[in-house]
């Protein structure tokens, strides 16, 4: 297909047009197919004219095609995201358009309003259309919704479905739940969100509560509370007692060359646009003492605030450590780390855990099998206080087959990052500064960033305040480098 760009749209060209809208009458011929001194309809839409197709550039794009309505002078449409239904984003805004198909991008979890008009024609004298067809367009996986009131784990519990497909669950948006037992999510592939970016649910956890999966999972669009949360070992649990078809020789990673047993979460474990408060001495993940191998562990667009003081050994934030080595595995690791546009902080000083632990030191290709590399990306955000008196990252193998890119990021009062970004990782770092208050800054560090004070304007040693949507802290850096490279999470430079 060919597309041409008017703006930041595109539309199908002419050829294109005469195909989609009607195939065999040419240009003239569309405009006498015997429709004159008539008040024209707008065309019936729906998710069926509705499709996407990927760009050269690894994009999407979405692509509406409708019938043509015969006499008609063209079609004037508007797009708009309503994410916030008070505050309309137009994307498309009164475009005429002379065939029968648009094309505008395509962005994750979005909502659109699409709206068609048919424009008359004053040679047939035939007129607009008295109203538009408006649909409802959303890139959002169907969802079970689950209603307010409900318990989330007795609800997901009873109504969660064994299923090869993704499937998802959907909060009432500004709604308030309680979560007081663990959400099981097995080995399904699930999408757990708020039913709106801009106005998120709240869930309290209760002491027993917390999430277990052995599969993927995308947390969205959903704010947490988790100060009650002291039963199970973290907030996002790995399965207890793992499936055996996520054992790695099921799997077929043996066959791939790898060489140490473990169970394999192979789609994506994402916490994104959430804010979670009150993890006391509790681990955002953690692997429940089995020998889980994550391979992409992502925090994107969060604001999370623990309180780990060292009362807790073992207890790293990203805790992958214990194995139960009388099971059939051998090792418990995550491939891949995403940090972005996010700010995590801790409220205390803590001389015992790390931000990240393995159980043991290997390469990935040894777990993912021949070829396989790990990346390590922390970009645009804001690391406070993790951890303050004890090194980044224990068990972390010193490989070239380790990758970091890290730029704008804001280290402060955390020690010894080069524990976790090893020296013979290959290494992209530009941007970043570090400051150390109870350890000075390690040398190694200070040849990857620049020390400076961020001078955060505060406060930034209070509990999140979930009714906020900043959560009532503040780490604008005033730091110059901070300031002049626009690093640190981009909430505080709004």
């Amino acid at each position: 297909m060919n597309f041409k760009r008017v703006g930041n749209l595109w539309y199908l060209a002419g050829a294109v047009w005469l195909a989609s809208c009607a195939d065999g009458v040419d240009d003239n011929e569309r405009f006498t197919i015997g429709v004159t001194n008539t008040q024209l309809e707008s065309p019936k839409i729906g998710n069926e004219n509705f499709s996407v197709v990927v760009n050269s550039d690894g994009t999407e794009s979405v692509v509406v095609n409708w019938p043509l309505v015969s006499g008609a002078g063209g079609y004037l449409v508007n797009v708009n995201i309503v994410d916030d239904p008070t505050a309309p984003v137009t994307i498309v805004k009164d475009s005429l358009i002379d065939g029968c198909s648009i094309v505008f991008n395509r962005l994750e979890d979005t909502k659109y309003e699409f709206s068609l008009k048919t424009v008359g024609n004053s040679k047939l004298n035939n007129k607009d259309a008295a109203e538009a067809t408006n649909f409802a367009y959303s890139t959002m996986l169907t969802a079970t919704s689950i209603p307010e009131g409900s318990d989330i784990a007795e609800f997901i519990n009873s109504n969660l479905i064994d299923s090869n497909n993704e499937q998802a669950f959907e909060l009432e948006a500004g709604k308030t739940y309680t979560l007081n037992s663990v959400v099981d999510f097995r080995t399904n592939y699930v999408t757990f969100r708020g039913g709106s970016k801009k106005n998120r649910p709240i869930v309290v956890v209760g002491e027993k509560g917390g999430l277990m999966t052995q599969n993927g999972l995308k947390v969205k669009f959903v704010n947490f509370d988790c100060s009650a949360l002291q039963q199970e070992k973290g907030f996002i649990g790995l399965g207890k007692e793992p499936d055996q078809s996520t054992y790695y020789e099921n799997k077929g990673y043996a066959a791939l060359g790898a060489t140490m047993a473990s169970y394999i979460i192979d789609n994506p474990i994402i916490l994104q646009e959430c804010n979670i408060k009150g993890l006391n001495n509790r681990p955002i993940i953690h692997n429940n003492n089995a020998g889980w191998c994550v391979k992409d562990f992502r925090i994107v667009d969060c604001l999370v605030q623990i309180k780990m003081d060292g009362s807790v050994s073992n207890n790293s934030f990203i805790c992958m450590e214990n194995v139960d080595w009388t099971k059939p595995t051998t090792t418990s690791v995550i491939c891949n780390v995403m940090v972005k546009n996010s700010t995590i902080y801790n409220l205390a000083d803590d001389s015992k855990n790390r931000f990240i632990r393995f159980s043991r030191q290997i390469d990935p290709n040894q777990a993912f099998g021949t070829g396989a590399t790990s990346n390590y990306t922390f970009t645009s955000s804001t690391i406070s206080k993790l951890m303050s008196m004890k090194e980044m990252g224990n068990n972390v193998k010193n490989s070239n087959k380790y990758y970091s890119d890290v730029s704008k990021c804001i280290f402060y009062d955390t020690w010894r990052l080069q524990k976790l970004f090893q020296s013979n990782w290959v290494k992209t770092w530009d941007k970043n500064t570090i400051f150390g208050v109870k350890n000075t800054v390690d040398s190694t560090d200070g040849k990857y960033c620049t020390e400076e004070d961020p001078q955060f304007v505060g406060p930034i040693d209070k509990e999140l305040d979930l009714s906020q949507s900043n959560g009532g802290v503040n780490f604008k850096p005033q730091g110059a480098n901070a300031v002049s490279w626009g690093a640190g999470d981009p909430r505080w430079l709004e």
